[in-house]
């Protein structure tokens, strides 16, 4: 049981800190007195938010509780706050991150005011694009024109897909998707890159549909194909397999060693070798496919050996 006179530093820390006996406030941190939180009192007395009847049963059935909610405090305070209940030692942690939530809906605003006005004049575009290829059906420029400005959307409706989905708004759209199209539109969108290296693309698909978010298929096998054609070595190959329950990508290229593998999937982190073979690289790519398979209920596994093969295994089931 810890004893809190003897840790002065917690009037120090910016968390709210507060010992209960049951429900009853036992003692609180300086943080905590200027929310005029008081000794003595019910601690459902002192602080509002929805759902604290979970709490309550975390109290009494001295269960552990987890949750971001904004909390209201006697001092007419609110806050955006992660708030946590440690039953071994009967503490409750308040922790503020109302400017983190701030910067996050910043960063989105941002996003969305910058994709509208990326889209608005693509859609014209578009629409002119459309009449020209109808008058001029075999002028094949038009089409390079339409592909330039689908390529453009998707990398727009991306970007606004992972703000979304960083502030806990994306939905995900499920339908019936055709996995040999998406495939289809990866390969044209990366063919460029496919070509400089000379990599052979090998497509097996055993799905004659998905039942799936299109765009978020579309965005994980963009990505592990990308990077497993950037990390692999020239005139090698690339196997894609997709069936009812998994998406795979395997490569013969660099591979991971062993002490990274833990780090892929942190945001730009990226191998010592993985730099040298690759260097523009952003380090987004495998953070973007793990949140897109969090949010999708999908599992990731990856298996590589270095300087033999890595295989990138996506199970939507």
């Amino acid at each position: 049981m810890i004893e809190f006179g003897v840790f002065k530093f917690l009037d120090e820390i910016d968390e709210i800190i507060i010992r209960l006996k049951i429900t009853q406030i036992q003692w609180i941190n300086r943080k905590a007195e200027k929310l005029d939180l008081r000794v003595g009192s019910n601690i459902f007395e002192q602080i509002f938010f929805d759902g604290i009847d979970k709490l309550v049963d975390s109290i009494y059935e001295q269960k552990r509780f987890y949750v971001d909610q904004v909390a209201r405090f006697p001092s007419g305070d609110s806050i955006y706050a992660v708030i946590i209940y440690i039953p071994e030692d009967e503490i409750l942690i308040i922790k503020d991150k109302t400017k983190e939530k701030l910067i996050e809906e910043i960063k989105y605003n941002l996003v969305t005011s910058i994709s509208h006005e990326i889209l608005t004049p693509l859609s014209s575009l578009k629409a002119y694009a459309f009449l020209l290829k109808e008058k001029y059906p075999e002028i094949e420029p038009v089409e390079n024109i339409l592909r330039a400005v689908k390529r453009i959307e998707r990398v727009v409706k991306q970007t606004q897909l992972i703000a979304m989905a960083q502030m806990g708004l994306y939905e995900l759209k499920k339908s019936i998707v055709d996995p040999k199209k998406i495939f289809e539109e990866v390969r044209h969108d990366l063919s460029k890159l496919i070509n400089q290296k000379n990599i052979t693309l090998k497509f097996s698909c055993e799905a004659e549909f998905l039942n799936a978010d299109g765009f978020v298929v579309y965005t994980i096998l963009r990505n592990l194909i990308s990077n497993a054609v950037k990390y692999s070595f020239e005139n090698s190959s690339v196997e894609v397999l997709i069936t009812d329950e998994i998406i795979q990508v395997r490569d013969y290229g660099i591979g991971i060693k062993k002490e990274e593998l833990s780090k892929i999937f942190q945001r730009f982190y990226r191998g010592s070798e993985a730099i040298k073979m690759a260097p523009k690289g952003s380090g987004l790519g495998l953070a973007v496919v793990k949140h897109l398979c969090k949010l999708a209920g999908y599992e990731i596994e990856v298996e590589s050996e270095w300087m033999l093969e890595t295989t990138f295994k996506i199970h939507l089931k």
